[in-house]
């Protein structure tokens, strides 16, 4: 449908959620609230993406996003 949730159960200080695609550019920031995280995607082309979870900009959590 074009989005999906990230849940966050721990305390993240100045939390970032970046999207990078397969090029190495940022496609999309926001900031981290603690709970539910709501991501859309329905805009992104196909493709494989980095999403990368950040405290205090430093990366604490990365894994690959698939959009077909």
């Amino acid at each position: 449908n074009g989005s999906f949730i990230l849940q966050i159960n721990s305390e993240i200080e100045n939390g970032k959620i970046v999207l990078i695609n397969s090029f190495g550019q940022k496609i999309n920031e926001e900031k981290i609230i603690n709970g539910l995280n709501y991501i859309t995607t329905k805009l992104l082309p196909k493709g494989i993406y980095n999403l990368v979870i950040s405290q205090n900009d430093n990366r604490i959590r990365s894994t690959k996003l698939i959009i077909e």
